[in-house]
């Protein structure tokens, strides 16, 4: 089999997420424009998919003539081959019954979608296994995709039965937007950061934030397992905190929130992974550095920076491990089925806010259902509350407190990001950007207690003089930073929240 996908010079179909497929089959060619799904421009804004469209086969075989018309649109001038993938395709259909993952990944309401899955024909999937070769005008990747469709609940449970047993994994992208992705010039890694449709309702915009910030981790996921950067892990970790807080965000707004628990446990995990490797990374980059100029020769401090960066070293192979497992593999796919399936909701209502690819058009908003929009300032209202609460003390706070507040800080600047295009951005920048101050002040504050815990992981390296030197230049820091939380407070207290 041969796919190649066509695109103008000025890439006008990619920035509607579209690309031309077109495919081989003997004598005839068949033409479609395919959805890319969520793909990332160079500020990481992710658009939503477009509609699908049916494939259209064409007479005329060798060349483009009556295509946009036969594809019921326009398509732009000069279509070139930005890639091609040559290889083979098996084909299988099976009978598979839904399976324990029904009741573990959506609670009760999947259950019922899954026992009406399993009846006459409802639980036949098809499988497709393409292996071959994605060649490109840069390079050529040998990959492998199992494209597995029908009934949704019968198609993820087959999928995790799979990633249990075999050494595979939820793709990031469609294979024509890793295709298009892996022949540009220059590719921005994704943000994590959902931009929600102004008009998206609290159930639609907990799946959107799902799918976009899942599709964020697996995307991240090879580089940060590679341990030849710090900016993998970190962007890793603030998209997993930007999910786990959209998830208990929402959560109160939406029936059936028991269907959060297991991913919301797998998330735990991740994080617990993460944060070793996260810690040793600004230990290196920053205080680790920091010392090192101020005492150039010290020889204890040189092997103390030795150990901690063989330190470095096992907590990234940990993490390797940890992303190597079906485990992870599971949980993105356990993700990626909350977004499609949304166990919140009521079975016999339609999927909505995304668009129907069956049909070709969006489905109507429920009118019963909440806009997040209306939703967005009471939630807002409500974490600054908490901060301002847990904050009333700071100037007498101890290191435990304060770092308390941190974490409230934490929480409320990732709640206006993940709201903030439902509020004039100006004023949402200024809002954040005070509140990132306050938080780093408090991070500061707080790296004494951090790289104690370090220090001890060392053993004999982290006890002796070199280890006293860091705590001291640690808690130098900490005490100026400490003296300066008090006048970042009062600033950050004095403006106006944005969604007031």
């Amino acid at each position: 089999m041969r796919v190649a996908w066509h695109d103008a010079a000025d890439a006008a179909l990619a920035a509607e997420g579209l690309a031309l497929a077109e495919e081989q089959r003997g004598r005839a060619r068949l033409w479609w424009l395919e959805p890319l799904g969520s793909t990332a421009d160079k500020k990481g804004e992710s658009p939503p998919a477009p509609p699908g469209v049916v494939p259209a086969i064409l007479a005329e075989a060798d060349h483009l003539a009556g295509l946009g018309e036969a594809l019921g649109r326009t398509l732009p001038d000069g279509l070139r081959t930005v890639a091609r993938f040559e290889g083979t395709r098996r084909s299988a259909t099976i009978a598979a019954a839904p399976g324990e993952i029904a009741s573990e990944i959506a609670g009760e309401v999947v259950g019922e979608i899954a026992e009406e899955a399993a009846e006459g024909t409802a639980g036949q999937i098809a499988l497709d296994l393409l292996e071959g070769t994605l060649h490109t005008a840069r390079a050529d990747r040998r990959l492998a995709r199992l494209r597995l469709s029908g009934p949704p609940v019968a198609v993820f449970a087959l999928a995790d039965q799979l990633l249990a047993d075999l050494p595979c994994a939820v793709p990031a992208t469609s294979l024509a937007a890793e295709a298009l992705s892996f022949g540009a010039e220059d590719v921005s890694p994704p943000s994590g950061l959902p931009v929600l449709p102004p008009a998206i309702a609290v159930s639609g915009a907990l799946a959107w934030m799902v799918a976009s910030l899942a599709r964020t981790l697996v995307a991240l996921a090879p580089s940060a397992a590679s341990g030849e950067g710090s900016e993998p892990v970190h962007q890793m970790r603030v998209a997993l905190r930007r999910l786990r807080t959209a998830m208990t965000l929402l959560k109160p707004l939406v029936p059936g929130p028991a269907a959060l628990t297991e991913a919301t446990a797998g998330l735990g995990t991740l994080a617990r992974a993460l944060g070793p490797a996260r810690e040793w990374d600004v230990f290196l980059e920053g205080t680790g550095p920091a010392v090192a100029a101020a005492f150039p020769k010290d020889a204890p401090l040189a092997r103390l920076l030795k150990a901690a960066r063989r330190r470095r070293d096992t907590a990234y192979a940990a993490l390797r491990a940890e992303l190597d497992q079906a485990d992870f593999r599971r949980l993105i796919l356990r993700l990626a089925a909350l977004a499609v399936l949304r166990p919140w909701e009521t079975p016999s209502l339609p999927a909505r806010d995304m668009p129907d690819e069956a049909h070709g058009h969006a489905v109507p908003e429920a009118e019963a259902e909440t806009a997040l929009a209306e939703a967005a300032p009471a939630l807002m209202q409500r974490r600054y509350r908490k901060l301002l609460s847990a904050a009333s003390d700071i100037e007498t706070a101890d290191a435990v407190h304060l770092h308390a507040i941190r974490l409230r800080a934490k929480r409320l600047r990732y709640a206006g990001e993940l709201l903030s295009p439902f509020f004039p951005r100006r004023d949402v920048q200024r809002f954040i950007r005070r509140l990132a101050r306050l938080q780093d002040r408090l991070g500061t504050v707080n790296d004494a207690v951090a790289v104690e815990r370090l220090l001890a992981e060392l053993g004999p390296a982290g006890s002796g003089e070199a280890g006293g030197v860091v705590r001291g230049f640690v808690a130098a820091n900490a005490l100026r930073e400490r003296a300066r939380v008090e006048a970042v407070w009062r600033k950050f207290r004095k403006q106006t929240p944005f969604w007031t």
